[in-house]
């Protein structure tokens, strides 16, 4: 406590925390990752442009119930942040570090419930988080009573979005308010090293979303590594339900029945994963993309609407 306020330690801050596997202490500040740092250290191995993305927060927010009446954190590193009141986002948050961000709260009726989003293209790292005296906070219990697991690439890590709530991935967790980590890293392909070995993180569903990286890989690339990832994957992962999610489809292409697609879902079958055809998610009209590669916020939500119904197919729920 200090001053009439009560400033979160690094192991209360942890403990709010969703979509996250690993973190280290530096000088008294906590960084938070959505992969085990030795998985980052692999894609540095790879390349320094996937070491780079891998230590980026996406999917990493603080999710929390309180009876403050006002929530406060400071600015280290990272300038876009989201808040999540109740489950309506309330504030697009643009800060420079050093910066303090301050939120009243109507604490009249009891308690709410505070998502606080990371920068998905940057590591975001924060400290001072700040609740007024006395006030309580517990980690919220989402609703959804299945852990999901995105692995992909820079689609799931929602690559070029202006909101990062709005992409694909996060718009499936926060619709089925679910608990998830979502490991999306730009460039990344099928690859090993994409798959944590964590032995007290237990995911009821897996999503593996990669292909479209591997394109220019070459065929012989492709059945290497993911057979090397699948192995890895369902070796770590026994008791979880793996879905495949195959490329979306550029802008200006229609969706295609490629051999380098097909091949893809023949690896799948191979070992028994139920995959989802990822080319009619989003439909590939320019105004849906910001790029050739990337939807835009309007075209990752496109793709979560058309998603969700498949999923629920697969698992057998309906939202």
């Amino acid at each position: 406590m200090d001053n009439g306020k009560r400033i979160l330690t690094n192991a209360d801050i942890l403990e709010l925390a969703v979509g996250v596997l690993d973190y280290e202490e530096e000088n008294g500040m906590l960084h938070l990752y959505r992969c085990l740092r030795e998985q980052i250290a692999d894609y540095w191995k790879l390349s320094d442009n996937l070491g780079e993305w891998a230590g980026r927060t996406n999917g990493v927010r603080l999710d929390f119930v309180t009876d403050s009446s006002f929530f406060s954190f400071k600015v280290i590193v990272g300038k876009k942040y989201e808040l999540f009141v109740n489950g309506v986002k309330e504030d697009h948050i643009e800060l420079s570090s050093g910066d303090v961000f301050y939120k009243d709260l109507d604490a009249s009726k009891g308690e709410n419930r505070l998502t606080l989003i990371f920068p998905s293209h940057e590591s975001g790292v924060i400290t001072e988080v700040t609740l007024s005296k006395d006030a309580k906070a517990r980690r919220y219990q989402h609703t959804f009573g299945k852990k999901i697991f995105f692995i992909g690439d820079s689609i799931t890590q929602g690559w070029d979005t202006v909101s990062d709530s709005n992409s694909y991935a996060y718009q499936v967790s926060l619709r089925y308010d679910a608990d998830t980590v979502i490991f999306g890293v730009g460039g990344a392909y099928f690859h090993e090293s994409a798959v944590p070995s964590v032995d007290n993180y237990h995911p009821d569903i897996i999503i593996s979303a990669f292909g479209a990286n591997d394109f220019g890989r070459g065929e012989e690339a492709l059945k290497k590594n993911m057979h090397a990832f699948l192995d890895k994957l369902v070796a770590n992962y026994k008791n979880s339900k793996i879905i495949g999610l195959t490329p979306i489809c550029g802008a200006g292409h229609k969706p295609s029945r490629s051999s380098f697609r097909l091949l893809i879902e023949s690896i799948y079958d191979e070992y028994g994963i139920e995959y989802i055809d990822g080319a009619p998610l989003v439909s590939p009209d320019l105004e849906n993309f910001a790029d050739r590669y990337h939807p835009n916020d309007k075209g990752y939500c496109e793709m979560a609407d058309n998603l969700i119904p498949l999923l629920n197919k697969i698992i057998g729920v309906n939202t």
